[in-house]
């Protein structure tokens, strides 16, 4: 029985068209998870991810936008808690966001 929900979101840069984008972005949620849905009219991909074998799924709301000359992806995690967990959401952000990293290869807009 759930007592919380945990959320998190980060909004990344990456210099690459949004079909690329869109592609990796599914790919690395089938690996980690599973998809469950994507619109291309809205930008927007559905799915949940396997933070670890003993937890819930975290679920995950992807979007995909330009903004410039870079592409955009606006990452929304949730998972319900329970009595003995916490930060599950936050734990699927960053593995889902270094992941992407590694797939996209040195494509992100930020840095020095």
């Amino acid at each position: 029985m759930p007592i919380t929900e945990s959320r998190a979101d980060q909004t990344l840069s990456f210099r690459a068209e949004p079909k690329s984008v869109a592609e990796a972005c599914q790919r690395v949620l089938g690996e980690l998870g599973e998809v469950e849905s994507v619109s291309r009219e809205t930008g927007i991909i559905a799915g949940r991810l396997k933070v670890t074998w003993a937890t819930n799924w975290v679920y995950v709301t992807l979007r995909i936008s330009m903004s410039g000359e870079e592409t955009q992806v606006a990452i929304q995690t949730q998972r319900k808690e329970g009595l003995l967990t916490e930060g599950g959401a936050q734990r699927g952000l960053v593995m889902f966001t270094e992941r992407l990293g590694q797939e996209l290869g040195g494509k992100g807009a930020a840095g020095w």
